[in-house]
């Protein structure tokens, strides 16, 4: 929006202080001003790491939890200490919220001790405390509209909810305040770590948990149910719940690789998640993983191929989801199925329509970097340029051999997306078919692999007969055969991760997993495997770009139209777990291990700042290889420690530098 002066002026005169409210909230995260982001101030009062931060709806007020059992409450306009609540809590306090409607006067807290207590702002007097969680208590949400309710995630594996107006009913022997008991799904070892309530549609509860499946809950469907009072009591029937209260969302690739982080010690599990501003996307931070976004109205399922059941191309729906995003793809019930129509391969080639010449100077940019083996930067040109220019195969399948080669947790994945989408496009592009094949292969999904490569020997018989070609065969070939020969194990990790759990629990717990939805975009650059608190959160009105935490000691933010890296700032001598943007203008309260809040703001033009980070696509790739690292090692470098593995170059683990067609780009 293009705005003089003499109009907004205007307007402000006609339509009130509202206008400069609405005005300013649009305009406080444009481009200019979050390049322009540096550090403002630090507050110091704590003692101990700060775990949580909350701003007040209007801003004027923030609040913070400590490792010191304390809550600080500042005013960041003036950057002063208001006051110290010394909380009754014993244990490391974990979350911090303003109850709504209550004039910035009633604070809740969550803590390790179990405890929630509930404290007038104005007397420092403790009005409620709640003991009825077995677990620390991690999370704690509000709903707007119903501002006498408070709902609290612990890892005893339940979600609960209190109404502050009869708080009498939670000291009673097994009260009614149970939302969700995961336990008696997923097993008395599962955990609750996070929760958000909608803010358009405050009927929906979101959740995470110690897995890396986010559930959304209707809770108009849900019964509140008695505290569990020994961990037998979880398989009553009384925590049962409608089959279609709850949606399960998941990365595509994330279910097949769980076994595998286990065994390296790497536990997938949602640290933090909150909606936009609108209500229509989840934001979810996954531990040992990448920040996911999920749209809760347009969902997608996670991509499958198969093979084609007659001549031509298969537009037909199944059960379930009938939309479809690609011209030969179809929704099933369970996922998105593809499939490899000959007919629609063997038309005759057509010739491409040419880029538009900024397209076009990107695409040779982004070639240029992948063949000087900087795949990093390769991607992010290539993600501007199929923003701008979205109806072009080219880019997808070009970025798509980016990818593969810049081989960040979860590239594969996208990768194979990205070919899908580059086939629907134009099935003429035999590069795509390759790396759609490769891309199966890495994900352990050889029977589609097969399929794949099977479609591109008779399509494109001319194409076939490389040494590339030969070698992804055998490769094929050989993982196959390992495959057969290998015990499946399944019974076993089965009854390990469901101990505890009845049959028909168990079951519908997979069916809703089997169910699961398909993210919409991902964030990489940081890395989340050291703490479960850490944050994602969007900045703006509209929710225009995604900031986070790392444990390198940074924050990122994110561009969410493009998923690029555009700021990348040191906010802590360790880990920066807390960002917690302002309601209303630019300005950014982080923290983390170190003992003090810090506040971020716009600086003046041409000042230099110190913590701004300039090589962010290092940084990122070097916070990839920490996500993969050896436990030993992270904890190494987190005492300070410089590990030779981690100060490499990024093309030190890529293998074949561009020579293979199947990742050479157009």
């Amino acid at each position: 929006m293009n705005e003089t002066l003499l109009e907004y002026n205007r307007k402000r005169e006609l339509l009130g202080a509202g206008f400069s409210r609405q005005y300013r909230s649009h305009r406080h995260a444009t481009g200019n001003i979050i390049e322009r982001l540096g550090l403002e101030t630090e507050l110091q009062g704590h003692s101990g790491c700060v775990n949580c931060l909350e701003w007040s709806k209007e801003g004027n007020l923030l609040a913070s939890g400590s490792d010191d059992c304390n809550v600080i409450l500042w005013s960041p306009m003036s950057h002063r200490k208001l006051t110290t609540y010394r909380t009754q809590h014993n244990g490391n306090i974990f979350s911090v919220k303003f109850m709504p409607r209550s004039l910035n006067r009633v604070l809740a807290t969550g803590a390790a001790d179990t405890k929630i207590t509930v404290l007038d702002i104005e007397s420092t007097n403790t009005l409620h405390v709640f003991t009825n969680h077995k677990g620390r208590v991690k999370r704690l949400a509000v709903a707007e509209d119903e501002p006498h309710l408070l709902f609290s995630a612990g890892e005893d594996g339940t979600v609960m909810q209190f109404d502050l107006r009869c708080p009498e009913e939670y000291s009673k022997e097994s009260p009614r305040s149970v939302i969700v008991n995961l336990n008696h799904y997923v097993g008395i070892s599962a955990e609750a770590k996070c929760l958000s309530i909608c803010p358009t549609k405050t009927e929906l509860l979101a959740v995470g948990s110690g897995d890396p499946y986010v559930r959304l809950y209707d809770r108009r469907m849900i019964r509140c149910s008695h505290v569990p009072n020994h961990s037998a009591d979880t398989c009553d029937e009384q925590y049962n719940l409608p089959a279609n209260c709850v949606n399960y969302f998941v990365p595509g690739h994330v279910p097949s690789k769980v076994e595998d982080y286990s065994r390296r010690y790497r536990m997938l599990a949602a640290t933090y998640l909150t909606f936009s501003p609108d209500g229509r996307d989840l934001l979810v931070n996954l531990g040992g993983e990448q920040i996911y976004l999920y749209n809760i109205y347009e969902k997608t399922r996670s991509y499958r191929l198969e093979r084609a059941h007659r001549n031509g191309c298969h537009t037909s729906s199944c059960a379930g989801d009938t939309s479809s995003s690609q011209p030969n793809g179809y929704h099933s019930k369970n996922y998105t199925s593809f499939v490899l129509s000959e007919e629609c391969s063997s038309q005759r080639e057509e010739k491409s329509t040419p880029l538009p010449p900024n397209i076009e100077f990107l695409k040779q940019q982004a070639n240029h970097n992948y063949e000087g083996q900087r795949y990093a930067e390769s991607v992010s040109l290539y993600n501007k340029a199929i923003f701008l220019h979205p109806a072009a195969a080219v880019l997808y399948s070009n970025r798509a051999a980016a990818l593969l080669k810049r081989s960040w947790n979860g590239d594969d994945y996208a990768a194979l997306a990205d070919c899908f989408t580059t086939i629907g496009l134009d099935s003429q592009q035999y590069k795509a078919f390759y790396r759609l094949c490769r891309c199966l292969l890495q994900l352990g999904r050889l029977e589609e692999a097969m399929i794949c490569f099977e479609h591109f020997e008779r399509v494109f018989p001319e194409r076939a007969s490389g040494h590339s070609f030969e070698k992804l065969k055998e490769e094929l070939q050989d993982n196959i055969a390992s495959k057969n020969n290998s015990p499946s194990g399944k019974s076993k990790r089965a009854n390990s991760e469901n101990d505890g759990v009845k049959i028909e629990s168990r079951q519908q717990e997979m069916e809703w997993k089997h169910l699961s939805y398909d993210y919409s975009q991902r964030f990489c650059g940081h890395c989340n495997t050291t703490t479960d608190i850490k944050e994602a959160n969007f900045i703006g009105d509209n929710g225009q770009y995604i900031c986070a935490g790392s444990d390198d000691g940074s924050f990122f933010i994110w561009d969410r139209l493009t998923s690029n890296i555009v700021r990348t700032l040191r906010g802590d001598e360790c880990i920066v777990n807390c960002v917690q943007p302002h309601p209303e203008i630019c300005l950014l309260a982080t923290s983390g291990i170190d003992p003090v809040v810090r506040l971020w703001s716009p600086l003046q033009e041409g000042v230099k700042n110190e913590r701004h980070i300039d090589n962010t696509h290092a940084a990122a790739g070097l916070n990839q290889r920490r996500m993969n690292a050896d436990p030993l090692e992270v904890m190494l470098m987190n005492m300070g420690h410089t590990l030779h593995s981690f100060s490499s170059s990024d093309s030190d683990n890529e293998n074949g530098g561009g020579r293979d067609m199947q990742c050479r780009p157009f």
